[in-house]
């Protein structure tokens, strides 16, 4: 009489059911992770399509229609998970306010200007984001410069200055000629500015160096 073969472990109808449930598990968490990341792609694309529209709006000049946008976009976005794109729109948040402080002559439209432009240079650190970094403290130079024209002249053209200066820590004459040519003068224009306050001699000094070395770029 022949032996009865001995059926294998594997083909246990029990092992096949957990190999069954626990594949079923993985391709269910591999399709949701999938559509998930499919997700959040698509909708960092479509926020940035906004940034990108607000920012067309400001080179346009049309800070007031911008300044709507970037607002609309911040209450669609979080800070602690797109800290990059929260930045952006701080920064456009805080453009705008600078260039509608032109029109209105508003020290406070300056104010929010700088309040907004220095939150997002805390995001874009000279480490992580360096080129954001150095943009981000242009435009805080140029917002201190402004309000320097209205109020406490003397330490605001001094945190233009230190703000342009930080800009120079990433763009050097090597690496990005047309930037640093464009700081150094801004540079020139704080320490003229200075010039009119306090040491005029030395201060003058200092800007037509800052001239002289934009100048031969």
């Amino acid at each position: 009489m022949a032996k009865k073969a001995k059926k294998k472990w594997y083909n246990s109808p029990l092992f096949l059911t957990i190999i069954g449930l626990i594949g079923g598990a993985i391709l269910s968490f591999v399709a949701t992770y999938y559509f998930s990341i499919r997700e959040e792609k698509l909708e960092t694309s479509k926020i940035r399509t906004s940034i990108g529209n607000a920012n067309q709006l400001l080179e346009e000049g049309m800070p007031q229609d911008a300044l709507v946008k970037y607002q609309e976009l911040l209450v669609l976005i979080s800070k602690e998970k797109r800290p990059q794109l929260y930045a952006e729109i701080k920064r456009g948040e805080g453009l705008s306010y600078y260039y509608l402080a032109f029109d209105s002559n508003s020290e406070d439209y300056f104010r929010k200007a700088i309040a907004y432009i220095t939150e997002a240079a805390t995001i874009f650190t000279i480490d992580k984001y360096p080129e954001e970094y150095a943009k981000t403290n242009g435009y805080l130079a140029n917002a201190f410069l402004a309000i320097s024209e209205i109020r406490d002249k003397e330490n605001y053209l001094k945190s233009a200055i230190a703000a342009n200066e930080e800009s120079l820590k990433i763009y050097t004459l090597e690496r990005f000629p047309f930037e640093y040519a464009k700081t150094r003068m801004n540079l020139g224009i704080d320490y003229e500015s200075l010039s009119e306050i306090r040491d005029k001699k030395q201060y003058l000094l200092k800007a037509i160096e800052c001239y002289s070395d934009a100048a031969g770029v």
